[in-house]
């Protein structure tokens, strides 16, 4: 693609231009998609999504991000959650991995847990974990508190009600 006023835009070095999106030309080479300029010509696919790149390689999902691959593709499926916070500001963009009908979590660019939880929940401030109809929590410093509880929820930054044999108590992140 050539822009008279601009020059090149995408140079002939691509097989197809697929289409422009806002991140730029999908393009495709040696029978892989990219973006030009932005992700190489490395996977079966790529579904643009938020602001990330959700990549297909080999049937396994992952995740490309500001010039990196930040989840490599080894997932069935992966979910890209918006966290808000009271002030409806988005502070973290949550992944959900899943991996043999298991949940697992990545928080901006870190991975939190392993694909090992039956579900992940953004619920009321918490980030909820479960297993086996238990509830546990991942902190807002990214620890896990594991399933435990039948019920759990945060009451301020570092302090959590949880509900067990029909009594409710409190537990810090310690």
């Amino acid at each position: 693609i050539y822009n008279i006023h601009k020059g090149w835009i995408v140079p002939c070095l691509y097989e197809e231009i697929i289409k422009e999106t806002k991140q730029g030309y999908v393009v495709k080479q040696n029978g892989l998609k990219g973006i030009h300029g932005l992700i190489p010509c490395a996977y079966d696919d790529i579904i643009l999504e938020n602001s990330c790149a959700i990549v297909v390689k080999n049937n396994r999902i992952g995740v490309y991000k500001n010039g990196k691959e930040i989840i490599h593709p080894a997932y069935d499926k992966i979910e890209c959650l918006l966290d808000y916070d009271e002030h409806y500001i988005c502070n973290n963009i949550i992944y959900k991995t899943y991996l043999n009908d298991k949940v697992g979590v990545y928080k901006n660019d870190h991975k939190i847990c392993t694909p090992i939880y039956d579900d992940f929940i953004i619920n009321e401030k918490s980030h909820l974990i479960k297993l086996k109809g238990l509830y546990g929590i991942i902190t807002d410093n990214n620890k896990i508190i594991e399933p435990q509880y039948e019920s759990i929820k945060r009451l301020y930054p570092e302090f959590y009600a949880f509900f067990q044999s029909g009594k409710w108590g409190i537990i810090d992140e310690s």
